[in-house]
């Protein structure tokens, strides 16, 4: 599952958190992701590749180690703690960033979700039947 379409999916599931309410059992992006894909919050890594990996992104603001959160970004970051950053700075404390703009920004880095596709194999003349 991508990542993208996992928060989408986790807010239909659980509200998200907004600016000035984090409270009343509402989720954080990767809480929703994690929920979307795994059915636990506090699982955002299984099933959600790019949210796993290490691989840097670069953020989408100007934000260079903000004091007290993520410090260490430097403008860039995995793709767990751009998401965090975005959303807990940008979506829920200054409000210049919604969460449909998290989501479409995620969307363009994250790569294409790969489709593994299943194939009949057909032995010696034998012919796949197609069920209508």
């Amino acid at each position: 599952m991508r990542l993208s379409d996992a928060i989408a999916l986790g807010r239909m599931l659980a509200l998200p958190w907004e600016r000035g309410n984090r409270g009343g059992g509402r989720k954080c992006a990767m809480m929703l992701a994690g929920l979307a894909a795994n059915g636990d919050c506090g699982d955002f890594i299984t099933n959600l590749p790019f949210a796993a990996s290490d691989s840097t992104v670069t953020l989408p603001c100007i934000c260079k180690g903000l004091e007290g959160e993520w410090p260490c970004l430097n403008g860039i970051g995995n793709m767990r703690r751009a998401t965090m950053h975005v959303f807990n700075h940008h979506v829920c404390t200054v409000g210049d960033w919604t969460l449909d703009q998290l989501i479409d920004w995620v969307r363009s880095v994250e790569p294409a979700e790969v489709v593994e596709v299943a194939h009949a194999e057909i032995a010696h003349g034998d012919r796949a039947e197609v069920n209508t």
